[in-house]
């Protein structure tokens, strides 16, 4: 696997996307390719400590950021693309944010993208 290219991809906090759908690719990528990602939480990293109340320092609509999307060459309606998870991990320490451990941490992500048998 150490042939694969390593696409990574940390997003400015204006990259993030706030919505499912209409967001324009953030990259484009030719797979078989790792792509490597973070994202924050889904209070966009604000709640930080137990005195940071959601209701505070959080405003919505902008709650559950999302990494992405990726445009991927050569994919067409209809093709199935396999996502292979290599590794989750928090990108936060629980000590940063007590209130929230462990779901509260921002998570870095590694996933191996293939196109599907049959697929290009």
């Amino acid at each position: 696997m150490s042939d694969l290219e390593v696409v990574s991809f940390r997003p400015e906090p204006g990259q993030y996307a706030w919505t499912f759908g209409g967001a324009a690719p953030v990259r484009r990528i030719r797979t078989p390719a790792v792509l490597e990602v973070y994202t924050e939480d889904c209070f966009g990293g604000r709640v930080r400590s137990e005195q940071d109340l959601t209701s505070q320092v959080c405003e919505f609509p902008f709650l559950n950021p999302q990494t992405g999307p990726f445009y991927l060459e050569g994919a067409e309606p209809g093709d199935t693309v396999a996502v292979h998870f290599m590794s989750i991990e928090p990108a936060r320490s629980g000590e940063e944010t007590p209130a929230m451990e462990p779901a509260g941490n921002g998570q870095s992500c590694r996933a191996d993208l293939k196109a599907a048998p049959g697929q290009s």
